[in-house]
């Protein structure tokens, strides 16, 4: 029953958000029908996540609950009542519930789960220039600071297109679509094209970034990336949030935190490193100031090249203006920043467990 009252309660404000939408833009027949079937899509997957997400959550906290209720000092009604009815209800997922400390803090400061629409809605009509990762790699490759592209696949026609000659002895094959580390893979140069012969998805290559001496002394078995946000609210974006993704050994050489990565807030003025945070739906309260595997110690110590990062996310959101939102995926290596990708639908967790947005977003994204 409760499932059910979800699902309507997310129809409901898809609705409403697209009548909005059609009486804001007023967009010509073409552009209306493209960008609402690949809206659709889009809502439809953050749906099926949240449902997904759901179950897992509940599962977690059922096997968990006694530690849960220890740990959090609360009792199994409270725990029950408020993470898998309450605010679920609202539109936020349940481990959420324990993320933002809603024991203590207050709701209406935070963006749901279910907000990610928002996202789809004020960013969809230029969602192929960054949704595709050959499409934007084509159009920054000239313009920002990133790695070479390799070459691409079209798996429809097998055909293998080059552009550059790889500068190392490994390269990095990338879907051209999808997120969390999906489809990413690390190989050496002279069997990547063997490799991606093989996907069943259109694909890109290109050079492994070797990051900073600095990032490989907090972890070195993973490209631990900066993740940035920038806003158009006005004339020119601005960078408003950033945290830094750190890899651990079950990520596979990534810094997912869905996956079990840490996210480390970043002080915007100072560009000093904070406390970290890892994902509750991996069990681990409390917070960080070292590595857990390597030990190395990173609060308040300045990443470097923290303000040339501001600058490129800036520079880069500039190519992009439609797009009102961004999350940005930046490595930094001993010569700089170089952006990685976009990410037209940010996840807000790794964000906003330092600090609330909605009140900076909330007119961005017509809350």
């Amino acid at each position: 029953m409760f499932i059910v009252k979800q699902i309507l309660y997310i129809i409901k404000q898809s609705i409403k958000r697209g009548i909005m939408e059609i009486l804001d833009k007023k967009p010509s027949i073409l552009q209306s029908i493209r960008a609402s079937w690949t809206n659709l899509k889009h809502c439809n997957r953050v749906r099926l996540a949240y449902i997904t997400d759901f179950k897992k959550d509940c599962k977690l906290i059922k096997n968990n609950l006694n530690k849960i209720s220890k740990t959090y000092n609360l009792s199994y009604f409270s725990i029950l009542y408020n993470s898998l009815v309450k605010y679920p209800f609202i539109g936020f997922a349940p481990s959420e519930f324990f993320m933002y400390e809603f024991f203590k803090n207050s709701h209406r400061d935070y963006l749901t789960y279910m907000d990610i629409i928002s996202m789809v809605r004020i960013n969809k009509w230029d969602y192929v220039s960054v949704g595709n990762k050959l499409t934007f790699k084509l159009q920054i490759k000239d313009k920002l600071p990133t790695a070479n592209l390799i070459a691409s696949y079209d798996h429809e026609t097998g055909k293998i297109t080059h552009y550059n000659k790889p500068s190392g002895n490994k390269v990095v094959i990338k879907t051209t679509r999808g997120g969390g580390g999906r489809g990413v893979s690390i190989v050496k140069v002279d069997d990547y094209e063997e490799i991606i012969s093989n996907y069943q998805a259109e694909c890109i290559v290109e050079d492994f970034i070797e990051q900073h001496d600095f990032l490989n002394n907090i972890f070195d078995d993973a490209l631990n990336t900066v993740r940035i946000l920038t806003l158009i609210d006005g004339d020119k974006p601005e960078a408003i949030i950033a945290v830094l993704k750190l890899g651990r050994s079950s990520t596979n050489h990534m810094d997912h935190f869905q996956n079990g990565g840490i996210s480390v807030e970043i002080d915007m003025k100072t560009g000093l490193l904070l406390k970290g945070k890892s994902n509750f739906k991996f069990f681990e309260d409390g917070e960080y100031t070292s590595h857990p595997e390597t030990g190395y110690e990173f609060y308040k110590k300045p990443l470097p090249f923290f303000d040339e990062v501001k600058k490129v996310a800036i520079e880069a959101h500039e190519l992009f203006p439609s797009l009102k939102l961004i999350g940005w995926d930046i490595a930094i290596t001993n010569k700089g920043p170089y952006v990685i990708e976009a990410n037209r639908m940010p996840d807000f967790l790794m964000l906003q467990i330092f600090k609330p947005l909605r009140s900076k977003l909330a007119r961005t994204l017509k809350l």
